[in-house]
């Protein structure tokens, strides 16, 4: 299940708690184009990561699709803020940072939730794994 959480108007925030299935990256997908659209500044993403459970087929390929259509689009990201206590998602976390230079992504713990908060929407200094 994904949840949209109402946040700022620079940052857009979701929680992961389970299953994904392809309504659910729409709804995502909706609300970044919104706020591609209505924002020409930068945007931030906090994800909070609860349980992961399967990502349908469909799922993964329309996440893939618009991925891939909104490439040209990652300058427009200044940070990406994941919340878990999930370690294996964090080193994912610590991969796509690595793998995505232009946009600064780092992984907090549930208990940072506040921290992660503050640093994906001012990106103040904040303990990180």
């Amino acid at each position: 299940m994904l949840t949209i959480i109402p946040e700022s108007d620079a940052v857009i925030a979701f929680e992961i708690d389970g299953r994904i299935d392809k309504d659910d990256v729409e709804r995502v997908i909706a609300v970044i184009d919104t706020k591609l659209a209505e924002r020409p500044g930068a945007l931030s993403i906090l994800v909070i990561v609860r349980e992961v459970g399967m990502f349908t087929p469909a799922a993964i390929a329309r996440d893939l699709q618009y991925s891939l259509g909104r490439f040209r689009d990652l300058s427009r990201f200044r940070r990406v803020a994941v919340v878990t206590d999930k370690s294996w998602v964090r080193s994912l976390v610590g991969l796509q940072d690595l793998a995505i230079p232009m946009v600064d992504i780092k992984a907090f713990a549930l208990a940072d939730d506040d921290i992660a908060r503050l640093w994906v929407r001012n990106g103040n200094p904040a303990a990180t794994f």
